[in-house]
C-alpha cells in the first residue's frame, strides 16, 4: 500500500487498509486475509483501470462520489458489499459473488451504473432500497450469465423488495425462485426482463406500466 501516491497493489493484504484519500487499486486479485479490513472514511473513493478483484471475509461500505471501474469483481464470504447513502459506484463490468451469508446493498441515495454486471447472493439478501439511484444492465450474449441481472439460488428464500426509483432502469432476468419480491416501482422506473419468483406482490401505492413481448 503506497499511502504517499494513493495506490494498493495487487496481492495479499494481512492488515487493515484505511483509504483516507482517493485511491487507485492496481490490476489484480486483492485479497484481505484473517480478518483484515478495507475501509474508507471522509467521502475518499477507490477507483481501477483493468480487472480489480477484492476477495474478503468482512464488509465493504462505499462512501465516496468517485468509485470508478474499467471492471470489478467482488468475491465475499459472510460479508456485506454496500454502497452508502451519497455513494457512487460506476464500473463498466461488475460482477459480485456472495457466498454463505453475504449481501449486496444499495442505500438510499446512494447510486449504482454498470451496463455489465452480475449479482449473486448464496444465502444473504440484495438490497436496493427506495430512494437510489440504479441504472445497470445485465451481461451480454456470450458471457456465461448472459441476461441474468440478479440470482438467489433455490435455497435462499430472503425477501426481495423492488425498489425502482424514478428515472432507474433495469435490464435483465431477476431470478429468485424462492422468494417473495414485492414492487415497489415508482413513476418513471423501467424494467426489462423478467421477474422470476415464489410470490410477487404489487404494492398498492406503486405506479408502472407491463409491456408484454412474446
Amino acid at each position: 500500500w503506497d499511502k504517499t501516491n494513493n495506490k494498493v497493489y495487487a496481492g495479499y493484504h494481512p492488515t487493515d487498509i484505511t483509504i483516507k484519500n482517493d485511491t487507485v487499486f492496481e490490476e489484480g486479485k486483492h485479497c484481505f486475509i484473517n480478518g483484515a479490513e478495507l475501509s474508507f472514511i471522509a467521502g475518499a473513493s477507490m477507483s481501477g483501470t483493468g480487472r480489480v478483484q477484492i476477495v474478503t471475509t468482512e464488509d465493504i461500505s462505499l462512501k465516496g462520489a468517485a468509485n470508478n471501474f474499467e471492471d470489478l469483481e467482488i468475491y465475499m464470504t459472510n460479508a456485506d458489499f454496500g454502497i452508502a447513502a451519497q455513494g457512487v459506484l460506476t464500473a463498466g463490468r461488475m460482477r459480485f459473488f456472495g457466498v454463505g451469508n453475504s449481501s449486496f446493498e444499495v442505500d438510499a441515495q446512494g447510486e449504482l451504473t454498470s451496463g455489465d454486471i452480475y449479482i449473486y447472493s448464496e444465502e444473504g439478501m440484495i438490497d436496493i432500497q427506495a430512494g437510489a439511484d440504479v441504472d445497470i444492465t445485465a451481461p451480454p450474449s456470450g458471457d456465461p450469465f448472459e441476461g441474468l441481472l440478479m440470482y438467489m439460488p433455490w435455497d435462499n428464500t430472503n425477501d426481495f423488495m423492488l425498489n425502482g426509483g424514478s428515472g432507474n432502469v433495469w435490464r435483465g432476468l431477476i431470478l429468485m425462485p424462492t422468494a417473495e419480491v414485492t414492487y415497489n416501482g415508482g413513476a418513471g422506473f423501467e424494467l426489462y426482463g423478467q421477474v422470476i419468483a415464489e410470490t410477487f406482490l404489487i404494492n398498492g401505492d406503486a405506479e408502472g406500466d407491463i409491456y408484454f413481448v412474446s
